[in-house]
């Protein structure tokens, strides 16, 4: 799972196919292996878009948001992604900033695809 509750936002990237939304140091959630210490681990990932078009409301960037919400055809979701998720659309992505939903990019698919890492943080035990 990405936990995008916050996030930063560095870049915005319209390609020949499809819309990037650059999240450069996101947080992972998984089990680690049963011999190795517990971790925050960070990953580079984007959300891609296809036939997106990106919305008149984006604010300048790099922007730090509260939380990221994805509506698509079947539901919608917000704070946490799987890793691999796609959808079918319409589909819509909007940043929460200062409890206001400004739409980052719209288009008829979305994936959420690491890009690199996990960069790993040690958990201190308590």
């Amino acid at each position: 799972m990405i936990d995008f509750e916050p996030s930063f936002i560095t870049k915005v990237v319209v390609r020949s196919s499809h819309v990037a939304i650059v999240f450069p140091k996101q947080v992972m959630y998984g089990t680690p292996p049963e011999d190795e210490p517990p971790s925050c681990p960070f990953v580079h990932c984007e959300l891609l878009i296809q036939g997106g078009k990106v919305s008149a409301e984006l604010l300048e960037l790099p922007i730090s948001a509260d939380n990221i919400h994805v509506d698509y055809k079947d539901g919608s979701r917000a704070c946490f992604l799987p890793i691999g998720f796609s959808a079918e659309g319409p589909v819509r992505v909007y940043a929460e900033i200062d409890s206001n939903l400004v739409l980052l990019a719209d288009g008829g698919s979305i994936a959420l695809v690491v890009i690199s890492g996990p960069d790993t943080v040690p958990v201190e035990s308590a």
